[in-house]
């Protein structure tokens, strides 16, 4: 918990408390989410009218719920609403996941001719990246401890974060 407050994603309850045995709700979810991955929440993208519960999103988490379901990650449920209040199953959460991040490179070996709509994470230092293009961001995460891995002839089109590894 206090990593991910002091890494800025995780916020409090007023006056500071962070209820750590509570259930989380399917719109801080998509706050917490869109705050690990750095996801740009900008847009105007009216997406949360799709929703038919969309006066019922926080304040606070309707960017995130607007990137999340512009971007297809999130869809809702088959009567339309969201259910913000709702608290998410782990089948909703990997969702997300699986949405969210369509090439997880944490095996050893060549991911070759790539061609991702979404983002990718690398959490092996064993991987080799190439001729592959990705539409989104690009995690090299700290599970490559002080190694590295290989990019070749890789196009990333957002941003590339990189949060280990050693010298080059």
């Amino acid at each position: 918990m206090l990593k991910a407050r002091q890494a800025g994603y995780l916020k409090g309850y007023e006056g500071n408390i962070a209820k750590p045995e509570s259930k989380i709700t399917r719109e801080d979810t998509s706050v917490i989410v869109s705050q690990v991955f750095k996801l740009d929440t900008s847009g105007n993208n009216n997406s949360l009218s799709k929703f038919k519960d969309a006066e019922d999103i926080s304040e606070y988490a309707a960017a995130a719920v607007n990137k999340l379901a512009a971007d297809g990650v999130i869809r809702g449920y088959e009567d339309g609403s969201f259910k913000p209040k709702a608290n998410i199953t782990r089948a909703e959460f990997i969702a997300i996941l699986d949405g969210l991040v369509p090439l997880l490179c944490n095996a050893p070996g060549t991911y070759e001719n790539k061609n991702v709509s979404g983002h990718v994470v690398i959490s092996n230092p064993s991987v080799e990246l190439k001729n592959s293009t990705i539409d989104g961001n690009l995690y090299i995460t700290e599970g490559i401890g002080n190694a590295g891995v290989t990019l070749n002839k890789v196009a990333v089109t957002d941003t590339a974060y990189i949060s280990g590894g050693g010298k080059t």
